[in-house]
């Protein structure tokens, strides 16, 4: 499906782009199987932006990206 394709390469892009280390927390958490538990977030939702661009992501734990949703 096109947006398990783009919603994969986002998260590739903007994790690699930030070491797999959260923006807020600074923590870098991957399994040793190589797994990042690291999530890619976009700073302005794509529902509302359509933007996928890596610019548009941040690399977040996932409490510090429900904060984020949660404003």
């Amino acid at each position: 499906p096109p947006d398990a394709v783009r919603r994969a390469t986002f998260r590739r892009l903007v994790l690699d782009l930030y070491d797999h280390r959260c923006a807020a927390s600074g923590r870098r958490l991957r399994l040793a199987d190589g797994t990042s538990l690291v999530e890619a977030a976009h700073l302005i939702p794509f529902s509302r932006s359509r933007d996928d661009d890596p610019r548009n992501g941040l690399a977040l734990t996932p409490d510090m990206h429900w904060a984020m949703d949660q404003h």
